[in-house]
C-alpha cells in the first residue's frame, strides 16, 4: 500500500492503524506499507527499509523488535528506533520515505 492514510485526520488515521495490525494479526498475510511517517512505519512494521534519495537504494533495513501493542510514547525500544530513523535520514541523507513490512 502507498501512502493510504496520509489524506486522513488523526483520530482515523490512528484507528486505521489499529485495524491494518488486528486485520494481520488474524491473517498474517505480507502487507508493504509506504509511508512518509516514521511513527507510522515503527507502529505498523515488524521490519523497516529505509530508502535512499535517486537513484534510489535501501539505505537500512531495520527490525522492529518491540511486541505489539506499541506504546509509542512510553517505550523506551520505540524512542530509540524513532531516534535511529531520523539519525539515518538526516546522516546518510535517506528520503522521508521507509517500507514498513508487516
Amino acid at each position: 500500500m502507498d501512502e493510504p492514510f496520509s489524506a486522513l485526520d488523526v483520530r482515523t488515521r490512528e484507528s486505521m492503524r489499529r485495524e491494518i495490525v488486528s486485520l494481520w494479526e488474524q491473517q498474517r498475510k505480507t502487507v508493504v506499507f509506504v509511508t512518509h511517517d516514521i511513527d507510522e512505519a515503527i507502529f505498523l512494521a515488524d521490519r523497516i527499509i529505509v530508502l535512499s534519495h535517486k537513484p534510489t537504494v535501501v539505505e537500512e533495513t531495520i527490525r522492529v523488535g518491540v511486541s505489539r501493542p506499541r506504546d509509542m510514547d512510553h517505550n523506551l525500544e520505540v524512542q530509540a528506533l524513532r531516534k535511529r530513523l531520523y539519525q539515518i535520514m538526516r546522516d546518510d541523507g535517506a528520503t522521508a520515505d521507509v517500507k514498513a513490512k508487516l
